[in-house]
């Protein structure tokens, strides 16, 4: 194996190991979910029967909370207790496992102040909504954002939640109002409209500008979801959740407990843009082979790129979970590519024998042999591809028929998304092979007219033979 087919061969499998690696590793990164447990905490216990010398606070699951690791909601608490160092306590598990029991011991004046637990589970946060968003040079709200009309009182209960998109986590909290808190939300956005002064009712915590929602944007008057401007991060998230909904109600209320879960997933469009680039090289380096008329090469390159694509395509949606309509529908552009690299090869060796024709025989029946078979040949591979085209397009969109039925016998994961990138494949399909087969016929027809009309001298230069004595 000379030095080329070496270099050749190693950059055909750095491309493929590249595209496999990164369709398995470079798609998958780590993301937070924030997930709420309700966590069911009690202040008073009976004193007596030996509990006159202390105070006895649960913390139990909540059988009707919707979570997966509840145990990570408990640890929230057992750690902030365990941190914070001011006040005096002991842990006990509950035998089942469902939550565990803290023990603070009271003064000699059989009091407590239970604010200091609370504040130590959580940080109190004052909560603000203001006309405008007006500031002044230290950051502080100024002309119409000055006065405060919506407070804590007007709050009763803060959600977390996030939504992954594109690969990144975005947190966001939302607030539920009580009857007063509506009645003077929608007040406010009334004043702002009729006033004409603003549009935008700012969100304020601990004096610091969170965001910002146009009046027009908030079409409810009992809730409202806000990000900073900044970005939640799950750190930031956790403290003021917790501090809306604890810090101000007490400890004896029914406390919602926030932590983080750290996954890996399918990250979405955002890092497919590193799978289009990986293939893209590999689309690059068969072209590559072309140009050098390395056309056996390049012909490998597109299998290879093919046939990577559709292994992780098929190990994802089958044993991963995920239904790839991106990679399903690239897979079929490789395809694509395919057929017309195959196209061109027979186009190219046409050429050949045209080219051996002309050597030993007439002029006419050089091209009656040799462009005629190229119309031919690439005319039939242009039709195989306008039919598949429209074989796609007309079944995958009606998400029926027998190919789709065949399919889902074998991608457990088959859903309409998959069929409509399907689908949408089948117009281009359809469209790219009209304009092939087009450009095909009108090319070797002005072939055959250009050979036909030279003289035989002029052609022997033409198919590089030589002329008669």
């Amino acid at each position: 194996m000379n030095l080329f087919k070496k270099i050749s061969v190693a950059l055909i499998a750095l491309v493929c190991v590249s595209a496999l690696f990164i369709s398995f590793l470079g798609i998958h990164t780590v993301y937070g979910e924030v997930t709420t447990v309700v966590v069911n905490s009690f202040d008073r216990v009976p004193r007596g029967f030996g509990f006159d010398k202390d105070v006895k606070m649960f913390f139990r699951y909540n059988n009707s909370s919707d979570t997966t690791d509840k145990e990570k909601a408990l640890a929230v608490i057992k750690k902030r207790l365990d941190l914070s160092g001011t006040v005096e306590h002991k842990v006990y598990p509950f035998d089942d496992n469902t939550g565990f029991m803290a023990e603070f011991p009271i003064n000699s004046n059989n009091t407590m102040d239970f604010s200091v637990i609370d504040k130590v589970l959580s940080k109190d946060y004052k909560i603000e909504f203001r006309k405008g968003r007006d500031v002044d040079e230290e950051g502080k709200p100024t002309g119409i954002s000055k006065e405060a009309f919506l407070t804590n009182e007007h709050i009763s209960s803060a959600i977390p939640g996030a939504d992954s998109y594109m690969g990144t986590a975005l947190y966001f909290i939302t607030l539920n109002f009580n009857g007063k808190g509506e009645e003077v939300l929608k007040k406010a956005c009334d004043e702002l409209i009729q006033s004409g002064e603003s549009t935008e009712i700012s969100i304020w915590m601990d004096d610091e500008l969170l965001s910002a929602r146009e009046v027009s944007s908030i079409n409810s008057y009992s809730y409202l979801s806000f990000n900073s401007m900044k970005g939640f991060t799950v750190d930031e998230i956790r403290p003021i959740v917790i501090g809306l909904t604890t810090g101000r109600t007490g400890i004896s209320s029914t406390r919602e407990v926030v932590f983080s879960e750290t996954k890996s997933g399918f990250a979405g469009d955002n890092n497919f843009k590193l799978i289009q680039y990986t293939y893209a090289a590999g689309l690059v380096l068969a072209f590559a082979f072309l140009c050098v008329k390395r056309r056996v090469y390049g012909l490998i390159s597109f299998i290879s790129m093919a046939g990577s694509l559709g292994f992780t395509m098929f190990v994802h949606t089958n044993f991963m979970g995920n239904v790839l309509a991106n990679h399903i529908t690239l897979a079929s552009f490789m395809a694509y590519f395919v057929l017309i690299l195959v196209a061109f090869e027979l186009i190219m060796r046409e050429s050949s024998l045209i080219a051996g024709e002309m050597k030993s025989s007439s002029i006419s029946k050089a091209v009656s042999l040799g462009f005629s078979k190229n119309i031919f040949i690439s005319s039939i591979t242009y039709c195989f591809m306008f039919l598949s085209g429209l074989i796609f397009s007309d079944t995958f969109k009606r998400n029926g028929g027998v190919f789709a039925s065949v399919m889902k016998l074998f991608i457990k994961n088959f859903q309409s998304e998959t069929i409509a990138g399907i689908g949408k494949f089948g117009y281009i399909l359809m469209i790219g092979s009209v304009f092939g087969l087009i450009f095909n016929v009108l090319t070797n027809r002005y072939l055959i007219k250009t050979v036909a009309s030279l003289e035989y001298k002029d052609n022997s230069k033409f198919i590089g033979g030589k002329t008669d004595e």
